[in-house]
């Protein structure tokens, strides 16, 4: 399934982008040059690829994803680790709120 996901989330990524498996299925991606409305745009295309695939999947699995967004700020972010860690917060937060609407 991870190679599905990291498949599906590469094919809609530009040449600049990166995509990183961070641990067990956790991944980052790298937007270059793009702001957060861009990004959030960019990731959409990749979340609409994966519904495509779960519509026309054999898989006995729906793949689905969550994330959160961190844009870098030199003056908030001293580090990467402070960077992700501010994504994972935001992608938490977004966990939160989908639990609460179901």
């Amino acid at each position: 399934m991870l190679n599905n996901v990291s498949s599906l989330i590469k094919s809609k990524l530009r040449k600049v982008d990166m995509l990183c498996r961070f641990a067990g299925d956790e991944f980052l991606i790298i937007f270059n040059n793009l702001n957060m409305m861009e990004a959030r745009h960019e990731l959409e295309s990749v979340t609409n690829q994966i519904d495509e695939h779960n519509l026309i999947s054999n898989n006995p699995y729906d793949i689905s994803i969550s994330y959160g967004f961190a844009e870098y700020n030199k003056e908030e972010c001293n580090s990467i680790d402070d960077l992700i860690e501010k994504a994972d917060n935001e992608m938490y937060q977004n966990k939160l709120k989908s639990r609460q609407t179901l």
